[in-house]
């Protein structure tokens, strides 16, 4: 984000990877995404003016479904099956709709992800 904000580019390079060692416990590996999603909420809060279009074009929709909705897919997914829940206790006809809203949400939850 620091890159964006100083108005430089990021540029893929074609194969270039990058290696890193698994956690040797599941408590190293909580702290470590603990510790990642703290450092990426933080960021977020520092460099907010990333996330107004009229600058940055599409960078901010990128920044936006990559780093903020995919910490709101679990309440968009609980979201989408009480609406389902409630269509299908409504009407049998109903749960086609929902069934395919809720598929969708899923979809672009895994997109996102």
């Amino acid at each position: 984000m620091n890159v964006i904000a100083q108005g430089a580019q990021c540029l893929y390079a074609v194969g270039v990877s990058c290696v890193e060692p698994a956690s040797r416990s599941i408590g190293s590996e909580f702290r470590r995404q603990a510790r990642i999603t703290n450092r990426t909420l933080h960021a977020l809060w520092q460099h907010s003016a990333l996330l107004d279009p009229s600058r940055y074009g599409l960078f901010p929709f990128f920044l936006f479904s990559h780093k903020i909705v995919r910490f709101l897919v679990p309440l968009l997914a609980a979201l989408a099956a009480m609406a389902f829940m409630i269509l299908l206790a409504r009407r049998a006809q109903w749960a086609a709709i929902g069934s395919a809203i809720a598929m969708a949400i899923v979809a672009a939850a895994v997109v996102v992800a």
